[in-house]
């Protein structure tokens, strides 16, 4: 399958006949359609309605066509959105902002001016400060910081002002004698604890000391926090008071206030940070637009032209880009290696380089870093890596989309299920009631471990799985699941010549010199470990000489007395000839036998299948409440 096989899909959907098609898009029409037959014949079902006038879509070609133009739109924005990054008019940003700037409202009309001038742009805000702020934007983690100036020991790393403010308000508790007054002075404050900042963590601590020392003010007592949590826990605790930029005053949360001070005032500033060498677009871009909004705050909004838009950049897809070079690129980034990855793929070197300059070239951009040891991704790289994921994840669901769509607009019907006595009998009785009275319901019963069945499922190769667990993994959260019937396994079942036949019960301890005779565990690896688990809460280890795919293929060597093996009441009231149980005396792993399917399922014949399973399941345990009163354990000795 290609990329150029979905676009005529799409086409020809569009445009209602394979003549108009063609002629769109400028291809022979025998070309077109033998195209699509092949890929019809890849796909394994039909997408037009033979023999019709016009191009019908098949239900299977309605899900085809659905898929291909995702798989073609997203390619289109995918292909636009790396050559937007290589402009600087896309791509990912994150930025690290002290508390100060967020309260004051900058994060906010940074994102306004990048949805309206760079949607292509998506930028990340992590609340930080001091330290971590500035190590973040030191290290890489964070693309531009925005608080206080860093310190001189911070030499990778240029700022700028961005917002110019002045210190000339007291943070106070809400219930503080002082926090109703209209404005105070700073003697009013005297002998109650000033809360600051540390030392060298604020450029503007110099000038606040200096000012209080000229002033002659002396606190109470002198507090230094590494952090703006900790100072306003305190002020909140009424254990002090701290400093506050003009700016913030509007938005003190409801247990603090801040009330002006007449005779006290500090510039001060927060700046926007960035690493000298990071010469990325992206950064460019963010740092001009920050430097606009500075501006327009400082003399009012620019009269001259809006910054750049992405729609000045050349879009369209090459025509010789084709899935297989999505692939290929998901492989050496993925390797980490060209040579790895041409080896998993089976190409040359050689070719497998020069396809991805191929690549670079028609989409415009670099998407790998080319170092001896090995390759790295760009940025651009990165971003078009998550694309192709995307992209190739949709072509990989197009054949099972297809075939549940075939199935839906058949009334068919896959059910999976592990080989239980009761659970044939169950969805048996389900078979009959639906294809009774919704003909033509065409159900397919298959029977099918565990695992299996969840993969399948995902594929959309089986509609309904059935099978049983003791503990639900966390994967089973997937899908929409019940619970049809309860069951408890607790019976050993063994040759009739056995030395413990004749007794009727058994420790699970007394079988371990006998070979143990189980499913292999990734037919259903959570019962199989669950079980595990219980034998190993009683100290029994089994003698496992082979593993086995089928409950028949158990019961069949037991009989011949090639070892023993674990069944539930269920499995006994079913027992196969020729075999004899023993009630376990020490040794119970209840179970439910539970029905799954997929959380968008919308079909109304697998619907139908479902609810049938689910009443013939409450019929079937009502029949066993309401029959005889004779124990479970009555035949499970030999008869004389």
């Amino acid at each position: 399958m290609d990329l150029r096989q979905l676009r005529y899909l799409v086409a020809v959907a569009d445009n209602s006949t394979f003549s108009a098609a063609a002629g769109r898009l400028r291809v022979a029409q025998p070309a077109l359609t033998r195209q699509i037959h092949d890929l019809e014949r890849e796909l394994g079902v039909e997408l037009f309605v033979p023999a019709a006038r016009r191009a019908t879509l098949t239900a299977a070609g309605e899900a085809g066509v659905q898929v291909a133009r995702f798989v073609v739109d997203e390619m289109d924005r995918a292909v636009n959105r790396v050559r937007l990054a290589q402009h600087g008019l896309a791509g990912k940003c994150h930025i690290g902002m002290s508390r100060a700037p967020i309260y004051e409202g900058l994060a906010g009309r940074l994102l306004d001016s990048l949805r309206a001038h760079y949607p292509g742009i998506l930028c990340t805000v992590t609340e930080t400060e001091f330290h971590a702020l500035w190590s973040g934007v030191e290290q890489a983690s964070f693309d531009i910081g925005i608080g206080v100036p860093p310190p001189p020991q911070y030499t990778t790393l240029n700022y700028e002002t961005q917002i110019a403010d002045v210190m000339d308000g007291a943070m106070l508790a809400a219930d503080h004698p002082l926090a109703h007054r209209e404005s105070i002075r700073l003697d009013d404050l005297r002998g109650e604890p000033y809360v600051g900042v540390e030392e060298g963590l604020h450029e503007a601590c110099p000038l606040i000391h200096g000012e209080l020392r000229r002033r002659n003010f002396e606190p109470a007592e002198f507090r230094r926090m590494s952090g703006t949590d900790a100072i306003i826990a305190l002020v909140i605790a009424r254990r002090g008071w701290a400093l506050v930029p003009r700016r913030l005053r509007p938005t003190m949360p409801g247990d603090l206030v801040c009330v002006p001070l007449e005779d006290f005032a500090v510039p001060t500033r927060l700046v926007r940070i960035w690493r000298r060498s990071d010469a990325r677009p992206v950064t460019r871009t963010l740092l001009s637009l920050l430097r606009r909004i500075e501006a327009e705050e400082r003399v009012g909004p620019s009269t001259g032209g809006q910054p750049g838009e992405p729609s000045a950049v050349h879009s369209g897809v090459p025509l010789r880009i084709e899935l297989r070079h999505l692939r290929n690129f998901l492989a050496v980034a993925e390797s980490g290696s060209q040579g790895r990855a041409a080896e998993e793929l089976g190409l040359s070197q050689p070719a497998l380089s020069r396809q991805m300059r191929d690549l670079e070239f028609d989409l415009g951009a670099p998407l790998l870093l080319r170092e001896t040891r090995g390759v790295e991704l760009t940025v651009v790289g990165e971003q078009f890596r998550d694309d192709a994921r995307e992209i190739l994840a949709a072509v990989d669901g197009l054949k099972s989309a297809a075939h549940r769509a075939e199935r839906g607009v058949t009334h068919r019907c896959i059910v999976a299920m592990v080989p239980l006595p009761r659970t044939r009998e169950v969805v048996g009785q389900a078979i009959h009631e639906c294809e009774t009275r919704y003909s033509p319901l065409m159900i397919t019963p298959v029977e099918m471990g565990a695992a299996q069945q969840l993969t399948a499922l995902r594929a959309s190769t089986i509609d309904v799985g059935i099978f049983p667990i003791a503990s639900p993994p966390a994967l089973l959260r997937e899908f929409r699941r019940m619970s049809l019937f309860e069951d408890e396994v607790c019976i050993a079942l063994v040759h009739p010549g056995h030395p413990l036949a004749a007794r009727g019960s058994a420790s699970i301890r007394e079988l371990e010199t006998t070979p143990f005779l189980f499913v292999a565990r990734d037919e259903n690896p959570w019962f199989y470990d669950d079980a595990f688990d219980a034998f190993a809460a009683v100290n029994f280890t089994p003698r496992i000489e082979a593993a086995f795919n089928g409950l028949d293929t158990i019961w069949s060597l037991v009989a011949q007395g090639q070892g023993w093996t674990l069944a539930s009441r269920e499995q006994w009231a079913s027992r196969p000839p020729g075999v004899v149980a023993l009630q376990l005396t020490d040794f119970s792993l209840p179970f439910v036998v539970q029905l799954v399917h997929r959380h968008d399922e919308t079909r109304p014949t697998v619907l139908a299948m479902v609810d049938a399973v689910q009443r013939s399941a409450q019929a079937d345990v009502a029949r066993a409440i309401l029959g005889p009163s004779r124990p479970w354990y009555t035949e499970m000795a030999p008869k004389p």
